[in-house]
């Protein structure tokens, strides 16, 4: 039985929850935007999930009650902080996980498809699951207060239709860009592709950028990731230190997966043999949950990475400006950021997994680039 967006919400709200801290995930996409709407919560878009059990335990702190949104891909990021903060010091709050299906969702899904459960129960934490139980308001409402009040973490986990949307109210803010930027994300893609020398070592941040790249500009001399978001400028810098007396790794980045891990900034910066061309193709929004924003509007990549020790950093509205940017850095060694201000995709690009095994994409990739070392 699929419950509204709207009912899942008053039921969180009946609850006592007045702060939601989250990570977007299309499985939750029309909650978060209830959530977003509703006048007695506050809901704080966070830059990892980890954080947002950070936030939501700030909040309990505070004397308020608090849930945090996320994927279950991205459940192991607060295996720490559920450990060490939320269960060790006994602070009450809910955890709201999607439930991707281990054999019909994207393989990033797979593994943690088959270990919430355990992961869960061995964690001690209570589950209510909405795909294996009849929606019953009353019930979820009294269990999230109980087990709040008994400074203890709950968790609901969401099956892919589960939580349907409901009529958007008048008046949402829609997603505003800082600047008005004249490039597609495909244009500024291959804006990049076509100014690099043939058997660059490109790696791209999964979502609608590895697709993009892939549908585009297939290379064996690509890595695209799927999963792992926010570590796509790591795998770069692992590459680079692995070949520093070659050419430049370039990554492709999102903004959301940037903001994710922010602190790979001042890692490739510590490192004044890496050369990296970190470009981010920024659209403010995590485009393949759904489009939700991120915090980028208000955060600038070029100047963050200047301070973390690149070498130089500079933001682009329109094709010729990036090309340009990409044969500066290409002609000087060190690191650059890069930062490509595009509009919100009209359509979305068809996966990489209808073609290719992850592990095959692995394997072509090593196979280039350990020709390139050695070549």
């Amino acid at each position: 039985m699929a419950i509204s967006s709207a009912g899942f919400t008053d039921a969180l709200v009946e609850a006592g929850i007045s702060v939601v801290a989250g990570v977007p995930c299309s499985i939750l996409a029309d909650a978060q935007t209830a959530l977003e709407a509703a006048p007695s919560v506050k809901y704080i878009a966070a830059a990892n999930e980890g954080a947002a059990l950070g936030i939501a335990c700030g909040a309990y702190l505070a004397g308020n009650r608090s849930a945090v949104l996320m994927q279950d891909s991205g459940l192991g990021n607060v295996v720490n902080p559920l450990t060490s903060l939320a269960l060790t010091y006994r602070l009450g709050c809910l955890l709201v996980v999607s439930r991707h299906h281990a054999e019909t969702d994207e393989p990033q899904h797979r593994v943690m498809a088959t270990l919430i459960d355990p992961l869960l129960n061995q964690l001690g934490i209570r589950i209510l699951d909405l795909g294996r139980s009849d929606w019953n308001r009353h019930e979820v409402t009294t269990a999230v207060a109980e087990e709040i009040s008994a400074r203890r973490v709950m968790a609901i986990t969401v099956p892919r239709g589960a939580i349907v949307s409901s009529p958007k109210p008048s008046g949402l803010p829609g997603l505003t860009l800082r600047a008005a930027p004249r490039l597609s994300q495909t244009s500024a893609i291959r804006a990049v592709s076509s100014s690099l020398p043939p058997g660059t070592p490109v790696v791209a941040s999964t979502g609608h950028i590895a697709r993009t790249l892939f549908a585009g500009h297939h290379s064996d001399h690509n890595f695209y990731m799927v999963g792992s978001m926010g570590h796509a400028a790591a795998i770069a810098l692992g590459l680079a230190e692995s070949q520093p007396e070659s050419g430049p790794i370039v990554v492709l980045d999102g903004d959301g997966a940037l903001v994710m891990h922010l602190g790979i900034l001042s890692t490739i910066g510590s490192r004044r043999n890496a050369s990296i061309i970190h470009v981010v193709i920024d659209n403010e929004a995590y485009e393949s949950t759904g489009g939700q924003r991120t915090t980028a509007n208000t955060t600038s990549f070029a100047a963050a990475a200047m301070a973390c020790g690149y070498q130089s950093g500079c933001e682009c509205h329109d094709s010729m400006a990036l090309r340009e940017a990409v044969r500066r850095a290409l002609a000087t060694r060190g690191s650059h950021m890069i930062v490509a201000k595009v509009e919100c995709s009209a359509s979305e690009p068809p996966s990489i997994m209808a073609s290719r095994a992850p592990e095959d994409l692995a394997a072509g990739f090593r196979r280039s680039f350990s020709s390139l070392r050695h070549g």
